[in-house]
Order: C-alpha cells, then sequence, then structure tokens
C-alpha cells in the first residue's frame, strides 16, 4: 500500500516537474510555434496551385484472345504475350497502350505542351527543325518522362474500369490532357489494332471488289461481242445458294475452287484471242462461262465477307467513356490547411522537445559543476 502511494505521488511530481519545465521554457515554446506556423502557412500561399482532370472509360469486346492479340503491335512492340484471358485481359491490353511512349508523345504534340514544360522552347517552334534540333529532341525525351509522371493510368478490377488522370497547374490543359489521351486510345485502335478477323475481312473486301470489275469487264466483252457477230446472248446470270452453317467447313475450299476455274477460263479466253480462225461461238461460250464463274464467285465472296465483318465485330477491341475530363474549379493541392494544422502540431512537439533538451543540458551541467 505504502508503495503505491509512494508511486502516485512520484508521478504527481513529475507531472508537475514537466509542467514547470514547459512554463520556464513557454516563451521560446510559443516563439517556435508562432515562427514555424507563419512559416507553413507563407510557403502554403507561394505553393503552386495544380488542378486535377479525369476520364473514365469501360473496355468492351468479347471474342477470341488468339485473334484479339495477334497482331496488336504497332510502334510499342510485342503485346503478344500479355498474361490472363477473361474480361480483364482487354483492360490491362488498354492500360499498356495508354502507359506507351507512342501516346505519350501523341499528346504533347498535339496538345502543344513543349512551350508549357520548357519555357526556352517557344510555341512557334519551326516544324521542320522538330526532328533535327538537337536541343529540342533531348527536352522532347524529358517532357516524355515528365508526361508519364503527370498523367496516371489506373485500372480498377473490381469495377473493370480505367481511370486517366492528369495533374497540372492549368485545369483546361489538364482537361485537354485526358481527353487527348482517350483521343489518341481510339485512334490507335482504329488504325494500328489489326485482328485476324480483320485481316479476313480486307482480304475478302478486295477480292470482292475485283471480282465485281472482272464481271463488268467481261459484261462489257460479251456485249461487244453480241453487236460485232449478231449473235443470240443467252441468259447470263446464275443463282447460287447461300451456304448452310453445316457446310461451312466445305465453303473456303468451294471458292478456292471457284477462283482455279476461274483462272483456268481466262486463260482459255486468252489463249482463243491468239489463236487464229478461231470459231466465234467457241469464244463467245468461252466468255459465257467465264462470266458464269465469275458470278458465282461473287455470291460466294459477298457471303464470306458478310460473315467476316461479325466476326470482326466479336474481336474488336473497343471501350466506351464513362466520363470525359473537364476543367476543375477547386484546386487539387496544395491543401492549405492540413498543411498549417500539421506544422502547428509538428512546431509544438518540437518546441517541447528543445525546451526538455536545454533542461536536460542544463541540469548535467549543474551535476558536473557540483563534483
Amino acid at each position: 500500500m505504502n508503495n503505491k502511494n509512494q508511486l502516485q505521488t512520484n508521478s504527481v511530481v513529475n507531472f508537475l516537474e514537466y509542467w514547470g519545465i514547459i512554463r520556464k521554457n513557454i516563451v521560446m515554446i510559443v516563439s517556435i510555434v508562432v515562427v514555424i506556423s507563419l512559416l507553413a502557412v507563407i510557403i502554403s500561399l507561394n505553393l503552386t496551385k495544380t488542378y486535377k482532370s479525369e476520364s473514365t472509360i469501360v473496355p468492351t469486346g468479347s471474342g477470341g484472345m488468339g485473334g484479339r492479340l495477334s497482331s496488336l503491335a504497332g510502334g510499342l512492340g510485342s503485346l503478344l504475350s500479355l498474361p490472363g484471358l477473361g474480361s480483364s485481359t482487354n483492360a490491362k491490353l488498354l492500360v499498356s497502350i495508354l502507359k506507351s511512349r507512342t501516346i505519350a508523345s501523341n499528346v504533347i504534340e498535339k496538345v502543344d505542351l513543349m512551350p508549357l514544360f520548357y519555357e526556352e522552347i517557344p510555341k512557334d517552334f519551326p516544324e521542320e527543325k522538330k526532328s533535327t534540333d538537337q536541343r529540342y529532341l533531348l527536352r522532347f525525351e524529358q517532357a516524355i518522362t515528365l508526361m508519364k509522371k503527370t498523367v496516371a493510368i489506373d485500372y480498377n478490377l473490381k469495377n473493370d474500369t480505367i481511370a486517366v488522370t492528369a495533374i497540372m497547374e492549368d485545369p483546361e490543359v489538364a482537361a485537354k490532357v485526358v481527353n487527348m489521351y482517350i483521343s489518341e486510345l481510339q485512334l490507335f485502335l482504329e488504325t494500328q489494332a489489326v485482328s485476324s478477323a480483320k485481316r479476313h475481312r480486307i482480304f475478302l473486301e478486295n477480292q470482292v471488289f475485283n471480282v465485281k470489275r472482272e464481271i463488268l469487264e467481261t459484261g462489257n466483252m460479251v456485249d461487244q461481242f453480241y453487236k460485232n457477230n449478231q449473235v443470240s446472248v443467252p441468259y447470263l446470270s446464275i443463282d447460287v445458294g447461300l451456304i448452310s452453317k453445316g457446310q461451312q467447313g466445305d465453303y473456303k475450299k468451294s471458292v478456292d475452287d471457284l477462283m482455279s476455274e476461274k483462272e483456268l477460263s481466262a486463260k482459255k479466253l486468252r489463249d482463243a484471242k491468239r489463236v487464229k480462225d478461231v470459231s466465234p461461238r467457241i469464244y463467245f461460250e468461252y466468255l459465257v462461262l467465264h462470266y458464269r464463274l465469275l458470278m458465282e464467285l461473287q455470291a460466294m465472296l459477298t457471303t464470306q465477307y458478310e460473315m467476316a465483318k461479325i466476326q470482326e465485330s466479336k474481336e474488336e477491341i473497343s471501350f466506351n467513356i464513362l466520363d470525359s475530363g473537364v476543367p476543375s474549379i477547386q484546386r487539387h493541392s496544395p491543401r492549405r490547411g492540413f498543411i498549417c494544422v500539421i506544422s502547428f502540431f509538428l512546431a509544438c512537439a518540437l518546441a517541447v522537445f528543445i525546451a526538455f533538451f536545454r533542461e536536460y543540458i542544463h541540469r548535467m551541467k549543474s551535476l558536473e559543476a557540483d563534483k
């Protein structure tokens, strides 16, 4: 019981002693707190204001992963080995594109950020010197690095959204930057992202165009032959039924066979022109046969072309814009109130520490003097 009372007495004595030290150095403590707090206010008022703008997109598109990723590399290097399947794969691919050097450099040029980043680069810097001037090229590389630090690309796995955030001194420029990032992403997907289905669709589109041209040329030849030789023209069109789903396995083979027959028919026509004394009727039959082959081939190619467009839409990588970047009215930083409050408490802690440290030094000197 006596020990407990003694401990309580010692605690009260220690507290009173600490309070006495603080009262003894109260002028110094108040001075330090006031000076540091004023400095914090002055510094916070002189800090550069920055504004935040953000744009949010949602990846869309479904289909086979192999076709989707087969050639989406363009100027960025190989992106073919991206891991993971499912809905997040498109998002990871879009994030990789947004973080690329290609997108950053295009945004810098189109928003004209070089004069904003570096005052020595004038706004009217000659276009022809941009690729040769060493100072400009060095600054441009530094601007790309600065751009990647200024703009944040974040993927929210839970909501399956991608946020493009820019923090800059000018709210209008920040909004332009994030919106330009989205525009450049869309442009890249339209010009550089070529899936296997898209390549197949483009190939069929060219084939359909070439066959149509040959049909018109052959039709003119038939018409001219009829006018010159007064031969009755038979019915030239041919009915070609659409191939059912069960026949799609032999569909490509049928087109290949027709292409071979068309080439053979064209060769017979060329040979008939070169050989003398060929009966006009035989030449006319070759023309009609070639025309009918072209019509049948066009029907099959057109059907394949429509199927390829459907497949391309399934494999397409795209996104929807949830929020576009808008200029912010409220500043992002500095947070002046937070800075002042933190500075005040840190100043109090520092001042009290200095007071106790001074008292400790004073007592150590007194002990040495007594000895």
